[in-house]
């Protein structure tokens, strides 16, 4: 077990809390196997000590300002969709998981998250729940159903093919260019190039902090 550990921190791809829970999952294996009666002795986890790895990252929260600024300053679909996600707290997968069939009476069931192309249930119980939905987000929605015909059912935020789309897809395209823009010439960073001026982003404009930012500033916000 402590070399298991050991090879997995060497890879760099976990943080200490990753490790802990890694760690937690491990010993809880061997506790369930000796319940059921496939394994006798002392749980060989838990002797085992956490190698040294970086530190979590500190963790980010959106403020409403930040939102409301996200959702006037990206085009359409993107802002819909960054609207979702600050007033519902989904997930990125839960997110692609959004269908029109599970939206009625100002309620919108998450009844899939969509993860790398593969289809699972929402990650725990509570996300099964219906969530209800305020009115600025409400509005929102019904202006961007009608910019896709009204549709009933199928995927609230389709691709070209009609299939779910993946927020990142519209963070490359459509967010990052619309927020990370210069101060003094407005252009994209991506399309600055060289011009008489060097580029200073636009500080009134939010920095990207990740999809989970706006769950992590949901309760607060609302």
């Amino acid at each position: 077990m402590q070399a298991i550990l050991e090879a997995m921190a060497k890879t760099n791809r976990f943080n200490i809390n990753s490790l802990k829970h890694i760690k937690s999952f491990l010993s809880g294996i061997f506790r369930l196997a000796a319940q059921q009666g496939y394994y006798e002795g002392a749980n060989p986890v838990r002797e085992t000590s956490l190698p040294q790895v970086r530190q979590a990252d500190e963790t980010y929260a959106y403020s409403l300002e930040e939102v409301l600024t996200m959702i006037d300053a990206v085009p359409e679909p993107a802002s819909t969709l960054i609207a979702a996600a600050a007033f519902t707290g989904a997930r990125r997968g839960e997110l692609r998981g959004m269908f029109w069939e599970n939206y009625s009476e100002g309620e919108l069931l998450i009844a899939r998250s969509i993860w790398n192309g593969i289809t699972t249930d929402p990650k725990s119980r509570k996300s099964k729940a219906p969530i209800p939905i305020i009115p600025k987000l409400t509005a929102k929605l019904e202006a961007h159903r009608a910019s896709l015909g009204k549709p009933k059912v199928g995927p609230i935020f389709p691709n070209a093919a009609g299939n779910a789309i993946d927020p990142d897809s519209l963070l490359r395209r459509a967010i990052l260019p619309a927020l990370e823009v210069c101060e003094i010439c407005s252009k994209p960073e991506s399309e600055h190039g060289r011009a008489i001026h060097e580029y200073e982003r636009n500080k009134v404009l939010p920095a990207w902090r990740g999809w989970h930012a706006f769950r992590r500033g949901l309760a607060t916000n609302l």
